[in-house]
């Protein structure tokens, strides 16, 4: 399975850069190679995915912006209603 994905104008290539202590999502123009870092991951808890022999899920959306899985845990509450 290839982990990198195309820009929706087919003018980028994104992948996840996975630097110990330092991962990076990146995009590289495809026209001259010129590579881009759009977003730091560092303190991001992402979800592990086995298909991909434990890395992680990432995808572009439809705008340019990059799509990741987040680990939020089971032991989050986000909402909490009492009567």
């Amino acid at each position: 399975m290839d982990p990198s994905q195309n820009s929706p104008d087919s003018k980028y290539i994104y992948f996840v850069r996975e630097t110990p202590g330092n991962p990076q999502a990146i995009r590289v123009r495809l026209a001259d190679g010129k590579t881009e870092v759009v977003a730091a991951l560092k303190g991001l808890h992402r979800v592990s995915d086995t298909a991909i022999w434990g890395g992680t899920w990432m995808g572009v959306a439809s705008d340019g912006s990059v799509l990741l899985t987040r680990d939020t845990g089971a032991q989050e509450i986000y909402a909490l209603n009492l009567r």
